[in-house]
């Protein structure tokens, strides 16, 4: 059982890592912007995206608790958990991963996240 486990935690690795690539070439004209990771979750986006590009990257969630903010800000990614935060701030680039089909109202969910560009 364990076998299969770890095989599926490589094939989930792989998918996220063309997953990944994906998103960088399609924002390499955007590479000298600053990034809202909108829905970034745990922040595994925010933070591999910090790393391996050296951008800002400001990362918002809901759901996100008081000690995830703090450990996505020693990787150098801005986290909250309020929009209200956000109000004032635009971005060069926005990205919405595995968001859309969690809300009741992506189109108004996308509207906001456009109001930051």
């Amino acid at each position: 059982m364990s076998e299969c486990v770890a095989a599926d935690c490589v094939a989930a690795a792989g998918v996220v890592d063309v997953r990944f690539a994906l998103l960088r070439a399609l924002a390499s004209d955007n590479m000298s912007q600053t990034v809202l990771d909108y829905g970034c979750g745990a922040g595994g986006l925010s933070r591999r995206w910090a790393s391996h590009t050296g951008q800002a990257v400001t990362g918002y969630d809901p759901a996100l608790q008081a000690d995830e903010i703090a450990g996505l800000r020693t990787v150098g990614v801005v986290a909250h958990s309020s929009i209200d935060e956000l109000s004032d701030q635009t971005f060069g680039l926005v990205l919405l991963m595995d968001v859309l089909e969690h809300v009741d109202d992506p189109v108004a969910l996308l509207h906001d996240a456009c109001s930051h560009t």
